[in-house]
């Protein structure tokens, strides 16, 4: 009973995310793909954060099931951002070229000596060099996630092996984690805005596609606790007795 409470519950949230993001579609009137991006990662981030306020010594955290799942949620989520982190690379490699182009437009104005074309050639030329500097923001942002991820799949191999310190070092990571993604959803929103003005590449539209609905394994993961506890959390698990040994954990969306 608990188990099927588990996977109803983990169908209702992931519909209520879906509701959520639809709503802000319509109300935000901003970018469709970064404002669903953004959504996301807020929810990812707010998941992360309940995971580490847990307490190192909880039972869930203790069984190796458990961690092995959520670092198969992790490997899911890497290979999203590493997706988006490529389509902001081949976005930065065109914007350093335009850069180049705007600068020496710049040159040849100046030695027309014409005041007008001259004003447009260098706010072109500060237009290209900030839309340069959000997507090189962004795509530092992405390796920053994929180093904190990395960093909480290697803490998850370290508790598995009962390595010293490993649960204060998990948690340190899951929170570092949280942190990374809620930074990085904060930006996306100015960031993106600045790039819209030259005009967002599809290619990066489809890597925020993909993240959207990939990245959400990480969630699912760090939900996967708590939902099986239903609401009440802890409380219910221990007014009832149950333990975490006969869990079957929901399987990672692929």
């Amino acid at each position: 009973i608990a188990n099927s409470l588990a996977a109803g519950m983990s169908s209702i949230q992931f519909v209520w995310l879906l509701v959520l993001r639809n709503s802000h579609r319509e109300v935000s009137g901003q970018i469709v793909e970064v404002e669903s991006l953004r959504c996301v990662l807020l929810s990812v981030a707010k998941s992360l954060e309940r995971l580490g306020a847990a307490a190192p010594t909880e039972e869930f955290l203790q069984q190796t099931k458990y961690l092995l799942r959520l670092q198969e949620g992790l490997s899911i989520g890497l290979q999203s951002l590493d997706l988006m982190e490529s389509a902001f690379l081949r976005l930065e490699q065109e914007l350093v070229k335009n850069v180049a182009r705007t600068a020496n437009h710049v040159l040849e104005m100046q030695d027309k000596q014409d005041a007008a074309a001259n004003f447009v050639a260098r706010s072109d030329d500060n237009n290209a060099n900030d839309v340069l500097r959000a997507c090189r923001i962004l795509r530092e942002g992405c390796t920053t996630n994929k180093n904190a991820f990395d960093s909480m799949q290697e803490a998850i191999q370290h508790k598995i092996a009962n390595a010293e310190g490993g649960e204060n070092n998990l948690k340190d990571r899951i929170n570092a984690a949280a942190a990374a993604i809620r930074g990085l959803a904060i930006s996306m929103g100015y960031n993106m805005q600045t790039i819209n003005g030259r005009g967002i590449p599809p290619t990066v539209k489809i890597a925020f596609n993909f993240c959207c609905e990939q990245i959400l394994s990480v969630k699912t993961c760090a939900d996967a606790p708590f939902v099986w506890l239903g609401f009440g959390g802890f409380s219910l698990r221990r007014r009832l007795n149950l333990r975490f040994d006969n869990v079957n954990w929901p399987d990672v969306p692929l």
